[in-house]
């Protein structure tokens, strides 16, 4: 099968280690990880019938979205948690964290890491940014594309009554939002709707 080889032959030639050491770089540059990940995310689903989960995903990256999850988290007590989730194969409880590690886990009352996390703080923004960015710019086009095409009776789940009640833009950045788990303000605030590829 030609899926198949093509998608053993991305997992083989790319440097999958460069891609994400770029993207966790100062200042960090996301997008050819991006960019790689869609060729062979496109690929994987072919492929295997259906979207990757963590662990089918190449280990440098596995190892990237797990260092963004925990961005605020300082090296030592992130890999502590990695190492425990793990072994175990699930979530730790604060209980079960060794003393040692406890004054490691930013609990200030404004939300403020207490050590500097900054190098994957600003990953993390740079990556929300892109994906958000893509996302938003693609939702914004196809509903600018159909909406009022005849036939058409349905895109990203907006039907055509709802496609014409508002704005693109607006329609496009409320479905990040709720994808994104994230508020439009805070969306708007990242500059998704003016973010320039």
């Amino acid at each position: 099968m030609s899926a198949r080889r093509d998608l053993a032959e991305i997992e083989e030639a790319t440097d999958w280690a460069g891609l994400v050491a770029d993207a966790l770089a100062v200042p960090p540059r996301p997008s050819p990880l991006y960019g790689a990940l869609q060729k062979w995310s496109l690929l994987f689903h072919v492929v295997e019938g259906g979207a990757p989960v963590e662990a089918d995903y190449p280990e440098a990256v596995r190892f990237f979205f797990q260092r963004l999850a925990l961005a605020h988290y300082p090296p030592e007590l992130w890999k502590w948690l990695i190492d425990f989730k793990r072994k175990k194969g699930r979530a730790v409880s604060l209980a079960e964290i060794p003393r040692r590690y406890r004054d490691l886990i930013p609990t200030s009352s404004r939300g403020r890491p207490r050590f500097d996390t900054r190098r994957y703080r600003e990953a993390r923004r740079a990556w929300e940014v892109l994906v958000f960015g893509w996302s938003y710019e693609t939702r914004h086009n196809m509903i600018s594309l159909l909406r009022g095409r005849p036939g058409v009776t349905s895109c990203f789940g907006l039907n055509q009554a709802s496609m014409q009640g508002d704005s693109p833009s607006n329609l496009a950045i409320d479905l990040v939002a709720k994808d994104a788990k994230k508020s439009v303000s805070r969306l708007d605030q990242m500059g998704i709707r003016s973010h320039k590829k």
